[in-house]
């Protein structure tokens, strides 16, 4: 019937004029000279062609669809490659016994897994071309058995099932030959015809279907059971097929998924700052401290769930003056106070620092990162499709606030964004612009800033809603009486951990409290930077060492600074190291601030890795240069806090002589 139907093919001048173009086309492919029509050497030529191919439609299905051009095409394109190709290498052994006694049928068989390499060379999703190599590998199959059977006498040979074969055997080489000729044309030309169907492709794929339908139908009048349960043999394989392609096509399609989430959680991390290591600069809250603020009528009004909340715009913003606990307060709220079951809570806190921690893009990539790292179901489709049209374009500031809102929409967000004075001020205003402009349903938005009048009024001014605000003032007000409470059991648990440490008697303990009482206005960072400084002294420590560190203590955070810097073993080698800190763009790591304090003017690289200080004794280098002026936050080198920077650069003339003392050039 293969026969019948190519003698017949060829006949028609038009047909066969496609045909032969589709053997240019398979010489091209195999890179060999096709014998001449009819002879056994064709016919063994293209059994080892689809022997051939055979090979490659298995390699294809155990590669990785990513390594392939099949990885370009659409799910469903895919999942019409795979089930045409997994019937054609399941059917192998039924193929190859028709293809043996005649030479078209050979034609046949290798034609349809040649037409499956060419649509992946192609990379192209011209859907209607899979799925008719999907009909056609089918009705190959089916035919090859039919034919078997018939040769065997098991059935009764009659002219219309053999009229109906024949047919559809016509049909397949035709689509066979035209598909071929289509892959390879001209793209342009393709693409055209392809638009509006010349190639005719639903009525040859209707002609094979209708002709195998006839088949089966004539077969059930005559009684042909054997070939009646071809179709159910062959439905039942299809159906097999597809459940093992339908559960490959969802592994797949998840692992594309996976790797454009990681694509796009990168692009957002490229553009933040160690947002972690940030928060966990400032000092985790003495036990008993920052209650009277988690207490204060103001947050517990702002902290109640959204479907709780009075009509307010969901905006707390909090103040303090320089080193009385904001940074502090922020870290407890995040990580003790704030996260509630139904809620995310996200971060930035505001460095002055470096370039990444005053940015407010930097400020929204952060939070978002965080917020599809800790519920990764709010990062849809429609965000990634949106990424990948844009392209890097997408980290600009009205996109990724737009992002922000459509997100923490989605459910009760609490977000903190610390130090917001230390954010460049033309990011500040778009910021809080955006703020103001964008009052979300269940978004929650604490704000810590110094008490500067220009940016309260900025944040407050033509607001929505009422905006609740805490001020945290220690030296006078409603809450310096609280604060005043709060720095005592501070100074309490310090002392209680300097007596430990060092191993003082109870009077020894009380003179250093009596000391430190004597000092008025005092801050948490005044204390922090009194009781590091004690804690640093290696060697125990009397009464008399006691009476003499505290009887000239420094009566603020700047005379504090000046006592460290001036115990600097190598005063003008931290000076070095203290403009380097300031000119880095970004945190300097400790073997890069190790290399750097190696240079000394002109020298060559061999002089300068001999004075390269090791990296397991450049902390202990920079402690003894800087003190606590400096501090080391998972390997990387900052300043103890905003204070020190502006500590630094101070022009008043009362700290004009320190400030060329630690900073003049070397």
């Amino acid at each position: 019937m293969w026969t019948i139907a190519d003698e017949k093919l060829r006949k028609d001048p038009q047909k066969c004029k496609k045909l032969e173009e589709y053997d240019r086309i398979l010489e091209r492919h195999f890179d060999v000279k096709l014998e001449p029509v009819g002879t056994l050497k064709r016919r063994e030529q293209f059994l080892d062609f689809f022997s051939l191919e055979i090979e490659g439609l298995k390699k294809s299905e155990t590669e990785e669809l990513n390594t392939t051009r099949l990885s370009k095409c659409s799910n469903k394109a895919k999942r019409f490659f795979k089930s045409a190709a997994d019937c054609i290498i399941a059917s192998k052994d039924i193929i190859t016994a028709a293809a043996t006694p005649c030479l078209p049928a050979s034609v046949a068989c290798a034609g349809v897994a040649v037409l499956l390499s060419f649509c992946v060379q192609a990379a192209d999703q011209r859907h209607l071309l899979f799925d008719g190599l999907d009909t056609i590998s089918g009705s190959i199959c089916r035919i090859a058995e039919y034919e078997k059977l018939l040769r065997n006498g098991g059935n009764q040979q009659t002219g219309e099932v053999t009229d109906l074969i024949t047919t559809a055997c016509c049909n397949i080489i035709e689509f066979q030959a035209r598909a071929a000729c289509f892959l390879q044309g001209n793209p342009m030309e393709s693409a055209i015809r392809n638009a509006f169907k010349w190639d005719g492709w639903d009525n040859l794929l209707s002609a094979i279907n209708e002709a195998e339908t006839k088949v089966k139908d004539c077969a059930e009048r005559k009684s042909m059971n054997d070939i009646c349960k071809i179709f159910v043999k062959f439905d039942e394989l299809k159906d097999e097929i597809g459940d093992k392609f339908s559960k490959l096509a969802e592994t797949q399609e998840a692992i594309d998924r996976k790797q454009r989430v990681d694509t796009f959680l990168q692009l957002l991390y490229n553009n933040t700052c160690s947002y972690k290591a940030s928060k966990d600069r400032n000092r985790e809250r003495v036990t008993g401290t920052c209650d009277w603020f988690t207490d204060h009528h103001l947050f517990k009004e702002w902290n109640l769930p959204k479907e709780s909340c009075r009509e307010t715009s969901g905006l707390l913003y909090v103040t303090a003056d320089p080193g009385c606990g904001k940074s502090v307060l922020s870290r407890y709220l995040i990580d003790r106070v704030l996260p509630d079951d139904g809620r995310t809570v996200c971060y930035f806190f505001f460095k002055d620092d470096f370039e990444d921690q005053k940015s407010s893009i930097s400020a929204l990539c952060t939070l978002l990162h965080q917020l599809f790292d800790l519920n990764p179901r709010l990062l849809t489709d429609a965000i990634l499709d949106k990424q990948s049209h844009c392209g890097e374009k997408f980290v600009e500031f009205s996109t990724l606030w737009e992002m922000f809102v459509n997100v923490t929409s989605c459910q009760e967000t609490v977000c903190v964004l610390d130090a917001l004075d230390e954010c460049r001020e033309s990011d500040r205003s778009q910021l809080i612009g955006a703020i103001k402009g964008s009052q979300v349903p269940g978004l929650k938005l604490l704000l810590t800033s110094r008490p500067y009048e220009h940016i309260r009024s900025e944040v407050s001014l033509k607001l929505k809603a009422p905006m609740a605000s805490i001020h945290l003032q220690g030296d006078c007000g409603r809450t310096a009486d609280k604060i005043a409470q709060e720095i005592k059991l501070v100074v309490n648990s310090r002392i209680n951990e300097t007596a430990e440490f060092f191993r003082l008697e109870p009077d020894e303990s009380q003179l250093i409290r009596e000391q430190l009482e004597s000092v008025p206005n005092r801050t948490y960072l005044w204390v922090t930077l009194i009781f590091d400084g004690l804690m640093d002294k290696k060697s125990g420590i009397t009464k008399g060492d006691i009476m003499d560190m505290t009887k000239t203590l420094p009566q603020g955070v700047y005379d504090a600074y000046e006592k460290i810097l001036n115990k600097s073993q190598d005063r003008e080698k931290a000076k070095r190291l203290l403009h380097l800190i300031l000119g880095a763009k970004r945190p300097l790591s400790l073997s890069e601030m190790s290399v750097a304090l190696a240079f000394k003017g002109q020298q060559s690289c061999d002089d300068v890795a001999k004075n390269i200080i090791p990296e397991s004794r450049i902390q202990g280098t920079i402690r003894d240069l800087c003190g606590l002026f400096v501090i080391v936050v998972d390997e990387r080198i900052y300043l103890l806090h905003q204070t020190a920077r502006e500590f630094l650069a101070h022009d008043d003339s009362d700290n004009k002589k320190a400030r060329k003392k630690h900073l003049s050039k070397p």
